[in-house]
């Protein structure tokens, strides 16, 4: 998602605008006029500037200053860098001149020569900005007046400084701009009240008419209800960024860019929303091998933008020599008119276990309701209800630890905050997940067990081609967990190098680190580094209980959004292939 183009559109915007008060302040008289323009008396001394230009005037004695008011004397002298005995010409007493003015303080400076100790006397008369009184500021509506006058640092009582009021008016631009504001400034009519306040008019620069472009297969009144923004509001950077954010949220842009553009006859901006649509329909495959199943196949057609309306609708299947599982989803970012999300499912699987040793069949059936919500551009929750039954059945010994099953009723309530730069192929930024499950009690079936579980991602350029990054995975339990529920580490999500689901427990973690490079466009290897495993009861987590894997990996983008993942994981006892979909995090 683009921004930093508009925010560097807006601060061109403000130095423009400080452009143009400096345009407009106090307009400046000439600095080099002729003395006869003054009411002041003439010198005693005999003039010596002559009606035709001459090359020089001889050499200097002295400076003199005359007309100034409140500034000093000896800060103007301070300022002129002439020195006596300098031979006097038009370009050096310019130079005096320029050198007066650059001081701020003055509107006109008028220099004359006289005879003086056997040299030129060279006397400047000033003509100062009016005193400083204070400002009165007209249209304003984001800060007080007296929040806006606490950052002009002129001094009252002593002329106005042309170059401290440029200062105090990028200072307020500046104000402006950190909140994600613009504004345009100009000075009153008059510019000085009768009471001697000077007048500062501020236009707040508002928003004209928003546009999106960009969609194609997205109804557009999907991208719409994400935009907060109204034509006729303050126009601010930071809301219109949130605006696209959500939109981004959505998962089904590749990319939203925020065009603006300032109107010609004032600080009103259009705004145009463009989105990049991504492919969302796709097909998820992983494909995995052991001595104990055989081949693993795992199917996902999906479409994440189904109808147009971001709707989110899949279809799985895994298939393997001990199981399947099909299930059927379906979501919506709105229910109705409501700010809350919509996610549904249904599962039916078979599945061929041991427990030490002892072979049994667990299957489960059932589904899920869920309600999310966003809490903030970055975070959202989302709340779960479970309904399931799980039938166990075996022949011969009864499998220990595993019994006939039941039913379980559950509710689950999960927080997510998520600041990856990018929802596909994230480069920056991380992810911070924590939930709990609580099943049974005043929810009736027949477990009672809660499951807490905890994620953190985290990733870092290494440099314009390279990524380092490392995700640590926690679950842990109170109550007795049923077979079925049992944390299960190993595999393509999780150790790679290992069977799928390997290791089971009440407890469990995981870590992977990884280390990202392009190979070529659309070609990125990967190195990695697992560790993890799941612990049975009673026994403890401990660094010596964890298993290790290592490999290397390819990740394949097809079109943006759609990635195809290869890994080979080794470990002491082998290596093992794995095929998905998307980074692992």
């Amino acid at each position: 998602m683009r921004s930093e183009w508009l925010r560097s559109r807006i601060s061109r915007t403000g130095i423009c605008t400080i452009a143009a008060i400096v345009i407009m302040l106090l307009m400046s008289c000439p600095v080099f006029a002729d003395e006869t323009a003054s009411d002041e008396p003439a010198a005693p001394e005999e003039s010596l500037l002559p009606a035709a230009v001459a090359e020089s005037y001889g050499n200097l004695s002295t400076v003199s200053i005359i007309g100034n008011i409140t500034i000093p004397t000896d800060q103007i002298r301070d300022a002129i860098t002439l020195r006596p005995g300098i031979e006097l010409t038009d370009e050096v007493i310019q130079q005096g001149a320029n050198e007066i003015f650059a001081m701020g303080y003055f509107q006109s400076v008028v220099p004359s020569l006289s005879e003086f100790l056997g040299g030129v006397r060279l006397t400047y008369r000033v003509e100062e900005l009016p005193p400083y009184r204070g400002m009165i500021f007209e249209g304003n509506t984001i800060y007080s007046s007296s929040e806006l006058e606490a950052l002009v640092s002129l001094e009252k009582g002593v002329a106005i400084n042309r170059n401290e009021l440029d200062t105090a008016f990028q200072s307020i631009v500046d104000k402006y701009g950190e909140d994600g504001y613009i504004v345009g400034l100009g000075l009153g009519d008059p510019a000085i009240t009768d009471d001697g306040f000077l007048s500062v008019v501020l236009e707040e620069g508002r928003v004209g008419s928003i546009y999106v472009t960009g969609f194609q297969k997205t109804k557009e009144e999907v991208i719409w209800r994400e935009i907060k923004t109204k034509p006729g509001d303050l126009f601010n950077a930071r809301k219109l960024q949130e605006d696209a954010r959500r939109i981004y949220n959505l998962r089904i842009f590749e990319d939203v860019t925020i065009i603006p553009k300032i109107r010609e006859d004032s600080t009103d901006v259009d705004v145009t929303f463009e989105v990049m649509e991504q492919k969302t329909a796709y097909f998820n495959g992983a494909l995995s091998w052991s001595s104990a199943e055989g081949v693993g196949l795992e199917l996902k057609l999906a479409d994440d933008n189904f109808l147009g309306r971001a709707y989110k609708a899949h279809v799985s299947v895994e298939l393997s020599g001990k199981g399947r599982y099909y299930e059927l989803a379906y979501g919506a970012p709105r229910l109705g008119n409501t700010d809350f999300s919509l996610e549904t499912s249904l599962y039916d699987t078979y599945r061929e276990r041991e427990s030490q040793s002892v072979p049994y069949v667990e299957k489960r059936k059932g589904g899920t309701f869920g309600l999310g919500k966003w809490l903030d551009l970055y975070t959202s929750m989302f709340g779960k209800l479970t309904i399931e039954d799980t039938r166990n059945e075996w022949t011969g010994a009864v499998p220990p630890g595993v019994t006939v099953g039941g039913r379980k009723h559950s509710i689950s309530v999960d927080v997510v905050r998520d600041t990856r730069d990018d929802f596909f192929n994230p480069t920056s930024g991380g992810e911070i997940s924590g939930g709990v499950e609580y099943a049974g009690g005043l929810l009736g079936g027949d477990f009672n067990f809660s499951k807490y579980h905890f994620a953190v991602s985290r990733l870092v350029s290494v440099g314009p081609t390279q990524v380092a990054g490392a995700r640590l995975l926690v679950g842990m339990s109170s109550g007795d967990l049923p077979s079925q529920e049992l944390f299960r580490v190993g595999g393509t999500n999780t150790l790679r190098g290992y069977s799928e689901n390997e290791f089971s427990g009440d407890k469990m973690v995981v870590l992977n680190v990884e280390y990202r490079f392009d190979l070529a466009d659309k070609l990125q290897g990967v190195v990695f580094v697992d560790a993890g495993n799941a612990f049975s009861k009673g026994v403890p987590m401990s660094l010596d209980g964890l298993k290790l894997s290592y490999g290397v990996g390819v990740r394949f983008t097809l079109v943006p959004g759609f990635m195809l993942r290869l890994d080979y994981g080794f470990t002491q006892g082998g290596g093992r292939l794995h095929f998905s979909m998307g980074n692992l995090f």
